[in-house]
């Protein structure tokens, strides 16, 4: 009867900053940088209705300012930015690492961590069941990389100023989708347990005894994963 919602975000940054004067024509710095973040949307419980955003970034840049004469300068900058981030389960089921309810059961999985669904809350009757289990089509885990050079050369000549450089970067995106990898999608109606396979109350059936009776109507299940 009672549902206690609720956005928890959990966010921790680290930088650690190098600068080390080479001569005094030359000077180079270090920049590493790391954000874990945990986000948890509350719905129900770790079962069957939590789910969480993971997100873990790291950056390392190295940049170096070379002074070759008065009149020329040359900034060369090195970064490598790498992402990870995944729409989830709750922490506790967290198909990274947390506990696979699926092989607990005794149900096929192909990941680490993760729920199966057992979906006995649909036909539309009166009941009070909810979905036991936790199963979404946006569950996956996506790894973003990017690599970056910028090589910027500064020369004064009278009373002009020039500006040469160039800047290339590679994005690189690895997408698992882990809908149904987790222990897979088990929908359970009345249509199994009443006494003409009818869907309507009258005709009896229900969609908790198809489940306690272990008689799917449809099955989800991912026979392997793919990384594209």
């Amino acid at each position: 009867y009672i549902v206690h919602r609720f956005v928890q975000q959990d966010e921790t940054r680290y930088t650690l900053r190098l600068d080390h004067s080479i001569s005094a024509k030359n000077k180079i710095n270090f920049r590493y940088t790391k954000t874990p973040a945990v986000g948890v949307r509350g719905f129900g419980s770790d079962v069957n209705g939590n789910t969480a955003a993971y997100s873990d970034a790291k950056q390392i840049l190295i940049a170096d300012n070379h002074l070759f004469s008065p009149t020329v300068v040359n900034d060369l900058r090195l970064n490598y930015t790498r992402g990870v981030f995944s729409e989830d389960f709750s922490p506790e089921f967290s198909i990274q690492g947390g506990r696979n309810l699926a092989t607990e059961l005794g149900l096929p999985s192909l990941t680490s961590g993760g729920l199966p669904l057992f979906q006995i809350s649909g036909d539309n009757l009166t009941n009070a069941f909810a979905d036991v289990g936790s199963s979404g089509s946006t569950n996956n885990f996506n790894v973003e990389e990017r690599f970056n050079i910028n090589d910027v050369v500064y020369w004064s000549r009278g009373n002009m100023s020039w500006k040469f450089g160039v800047d290339l970067s590679l994005a690189r995106l690895n997408v698992i989708p882990f809908f149904g990898a987790s222990g897979g999608r088990w929908e359970f109606r009345t249509v199994n347990t009443s006494s003409n396979r009818s869907t309507t109350a009258a005709n009896g059936g229900s969609n908790l005894a198809s489940l306690l009776m272990g008689v799917p109507n449809a099955v989800q299940v991912r026979p392997l994963l793919l990384n594209y």
